[in-house]
């Protein structure tokens, strides 16, 4: 079954974690509730991520940077 994806002009963050944290799919899905709302911030991240035009030069947030999207390099 599929897990709650929230559309992108959505704008109540809050309203849309409560609803897929208690959805059906995901108590039977994730039972532990810390992943269970991991599932249901990493959907609202996401359905909202920035969509850079081209020649933008507008940096993203601190909130929009993961752990995953750093480079680090090793000058040893």
């Amino acid at each position: 079954m599929p897990i709650p994806k929230p559309s992108s002009n959505s704008k109540d963050k809050n309203a849309f974690i409560s609803k897929c944290m208690s959805d059906p799919v995901m108590l039977r899905e994730f039972k532990d509730q810390h992943q269970r709302a991991g599932v249901c911030y990493s959907q609202w991240k996401s359905a909202h991520k920035r969509k850079k035009s081209k020649g933008s030069t507008e940096s993203p947030t601190w909130e929009e940077i993961s752990e995953e999207s750093v480079i680090y390099l090793d000058y040893d």
